[in-house]
């Protein structure tokens, strides 16, 4: 993306991750888009899992999470600093 286009569309984002269901959307996006300033929410990172997917259930709300999402989210953005 062009700095004019970035400077258009704001350098900062606030995405839904949505436990990860929208992942093959949003990372090619962040590839792209390469923001300045990324605050992500329903998130998940859970490193010493061996699965894809974890369950969140609260109540009768299920909700399917991918078990590594910032893992892929930091890959799609590999000159930013994790914090």
């Amino acid at each position: 993306m062009r700095r004019a286009e970035k400077e258009q569309l704001g350098a900062d984002h606030v995405p839904n991750g949505w436990g990860g269901k929208l992942s093959d959307v949003l990372l090619p996006y962040l590839s792209a888009a390469q923001p300045d300033v990324l605050c992500l929410q329903e998130i998940v990172h859970s490193p010493q899992t061996d699965h894809d997917w974890l369950i969140n259930r609260d109540g009768d709300h299920v909700l399917p999470q991918r078990a590594n999402f910032m893992r892929y989210v930091c890959l799609a953005l590999p000159d930013r600093r994790n914090r």
